[in-house]
């Protein structure tokens, strides 16, 4: 159900009172002016950027953090009575709408093994996702929606991390990401019992800046439900080599970009992911699934493979092994995942998938190596020994 606003009316405050005017030919008709309190205002303002009955109500919700089914009822009350209210005064009215020309905007995404049901006009769906379109959602998904972003000051709740970037709160059954530094995408909000993750974004003509915040925020949502299926992104770059995916990683500038592109140079190897990859265990196996999210590198593809081997590069002036203790390759995996370890569970679940894949057989060895072709000779030299 959608609604119309009438045009000539408009609100303005008299003596600290917010009160709905009338103004031109609504004054000749004799409409009346209304009083809004605290709560008609919020509504007021909420019309002014959807008419969608279900969108107002959704946002209601959340707005007076109403979860059970009885606080709902009560809000869901209000929100009729205002409605019934707005429309009995003429400033409001029932828009007639023919369902048949109405088109509904999903777009299913599966990324490894997991889906995202993005619910929102595909002008706003960053081109890489649309390789990782499908027609066969799996039963795991996140229901994704875009919503008008209101500032409510400071926010209650558990603070869980605070970075210069972001600031992540738990509100009862929500967590709320607050992007400090974006123009456009302001919130996300995911509700952990519903499985739906919202958007909050700010009015803008821009549709491609909003279109890469939008992108960057749905990683967020994506990465935490992943955690909660035993996926984990470690920061990396990949290679495809017999079959297998190795991945190079390492700090800021350790040259994982720049060994795996000698890789493919010399042995024309194909790359998985320039920035990112998400590892998950299949039959007691480690597996490396490509993501669309790939940093500045544009390097990505919608493919899985077995996970062959994890190299930490270290730069030196020559290439050689340095030793790393069983505890310290664990360790490694461990603080290269992009992982929800804002808590216990969360730090404790990246470290069992880490020690997982620690024990799986595969090689996992830090690398001191120049930035030569030498390093790369050197590095597939001893990744043919494993695969011998």
């Amino acid at each position: 159900m959608k609604y119309k606003l009438k045009s000539n009316f408009t609100t303005e405050v008299i003596e600290g009172d917010t009160y709905i005017l009338p103004y031109g030919q609504n004054i000749a008709m004799q409409k009346r002016g209304v009083k809004l309190n605290s709560t008609g205002e919020y509504l007021w303002n909420l019309l002014q950027c959807t008419t969608d009955y279900d969108d107002i109500y959704e946002n209601f919700c959340r707005y007076y953090e109403a979860y059970s089914n009885e606080e709902k009822a009560l809000l869901r009350a209000d929100l009729d009575a205002f409605l019934t209210s707005m429309q009995s005064y003429g400033i409001l009215r029932e828009e007639k709408t023919e369902t048949k020309h109405q088109t509904k905007w999903e777009f299913d995404v599966k990324i490894g093994g997991l889906g995202i049901r993005l619910c929102f006009p595909q002008k706003y769906i960053y081109s890489y996702l649309l390789d990782f379109m499908t027609d066969d959602l799996p039963n795991h998904f996140i229901s994704v929606y875009l919503e008008p972003f209101y500032s409510k000051g400071l926010k209650d709740g558990q603070i869980l991390i605070r970075t210069e970037e972001m600031l992540i709160i738990q509100r009862e059954r929500m967590l709320i990401f607050d992007f400090k530094t974006n123009d456009i995408v302001k919130e996300l909000s995911y509700d952990l019992d519903e499985k739906k993750a919202y958007i909050h974004m700010t009015d803008s003509d821009d549709d491609d800046k909003a279109k890469e915040e939008i992108f960057l925020a749905l990683r967020s949502a994506f990465l935490y439900y992943a955690t909660k299926h035993h996926r984990f992104a470690l920061h990396s770059a990949s290679i495809i080599y017999k079959g297998k995916a190795f991945l190079f990683s390492g700090a800021s500038g350790a040259g994982k970009s720049t060994h795996t592109g000698l890789w493919k140079k010399l042995f024309d190897v194909k790359d998985l992911n320039g920035d990112l990859n998400l590892l998950g265990m299949e039959e007691n196996r480690p597996v490396v699934y490509g993501m669309p999210w790939c940093g500045t590198s544009g390097i990505y593809r919608n493919e899985s493979y077995p996970l062959g081997g994890i190299v930490f590069l270290t730069q030196g002036s020559t290439e050689e092994f340095l030793p790393l203790e069983n505890s310290e390759r664990v360790l490694y995996i461990m603080q290269r995942m992009v992982s929800c370890d804002w808590t216990k569970e969360g730090m404790e679940a990246s470290l069992e998938l880490a020690k997982q894949i620690a024990s799986s057989g595969i090689g996992i060895l830090n690398l001191q190596c120049t930035k030569n072709d030498s390093a790369a000779y050197f590095m597939k030299k001893e990744i043919d020994k494993w695969e011998s």
